[in-house]
């Protein structure tokens, strides 16, 4: 998050300054468009909001010449810019692009308002140019400022997830009191929810971070089985017991070493936990976490005949 952050404080400051030095009015819709195209978060998403940017930002302006000879006032004005923001409402969250061919017209129609008798072409003309100057902007931040941070997050939110599952099952087998095990199935489902949100974008910004499917697999089915035990939903003794201590000693072994910062233990075949499918998938997730990531092969392109 901290990343993000920066990326749109940079890029703003970038989009601002470059508008000023150029002399366009308006300059804080580079802005806005700098923020808008950044909210897709990841490389690919930055890309997709920036011709969705551009694309719905030149069609708009055709809606503008429809609109603004018109030169409507008063409750004309109050009537148009109604109906444009309902359909923004409507299209914004199901297509971008068409979302922004009606906000444009908005905008300029407000901006008219707000001259009375002032010529439009200027302020269509600055909207066009600042809008492409923001997503360029955008686009170039996007690729160049810490394009990788997501990647080198997913480690430290996987070892964060080991360490909630184990404690979730200790507190399972150990028959903790029922508000100690909701809290830790709570944390559990957060974190495993956590995971996949941070290696899709891990993904979306650098796709080497696919190596790290492996293991996010395997935690998550480690997970969805410790959370599938019946002494997560009842109170008292976990199913069968178990070695607790053995349990926690393993995992307080595993969370770090999903880091790097530990070498995974050796898991034993006659580990004592209430399913036995447990043990088989923590014994698989030591040893992708002992093993190096696979190297991402570049994806070939297959020709087709005609």
């Amino acid at each position: 998050m901290a990343a993000s952050a920066a990326r749109v404080a940079v890029c703003t400051a970038a989009a601002v300054g470059a508008a000023f030095a150029a002399g366009l009015s308006q300059p804080y819709w580079a802005a806005i468009a700098v923020c808008a195209v950044l909210q897709g978060q990841t490389l690919t998403g930055t890309w997709q909001r920036a011709i969705n940017r551009s694309i719905g930002t030149v069609a708009g302006l055709g809606v503008a010449a429809l609109l603004l000879p018109l030169h409507p006032h008063g409750v004309a004005v109050a009537l148009i810019v109604g109906v444009l923001q309902f359909v923004v409402e409507l299209l914004v969250a199901r297509n971008y692009a068409l979302a922004v061919m009606f906000i444009t017209p908005l905008t300029l129609l407000l901006v008219e308002a707000a001259h009375p008798g002032a010529s439009p072409v200027p302020f269509a003309e600055s909207r066009l140019v600042n809008t492409l100057l923001g997503c360029a902007i955008g686009v170039v931040g996007g690729h160049l400022l810490w394009r990788r941070a997501t990647g080198r997050r997913v480690s430290a939110v996987l070892a964060t997830a080991i360490r909630v599952e184990g404690r979730l099952l200790a507190a399972v087998m150990a028959g903790r009191p029922r508000h100690e095990i909701v809290q830790a199935r709570r944390d559990a489902q957060s974190s495993l929810l956590n995971l996949r949100d941070v290696y899709v974008q891990a993904v979306g910004d650098h796709p080497a971070a696919e190596t790290l499917w492996p293991r996010l697999v395997a935690a998550e089915r480690l997970g969805y089985l410790i959370l599938a035990l019946p002494g997560t939903e009842s109170p008292g003794r976990g199913p069968g017991g178990g070695d607790v201590a053995a349990v926690e000693a393993c995992f307080a072994r595993l969370a770090p070493a999903a880091t790097g910062a530990a070498v995974p233990p050796d898991v034993p075949d006659d580990l004592d936990v209430p399913d036995p499918r447990i043990g088989t998938e923590l014994r698989m997730l030591a040893r992708l976490l002992r093993e190096p990531p696979p190297r991402r092969e570049p994806r070939r392109r297959v020709r087709r005949g005609v």
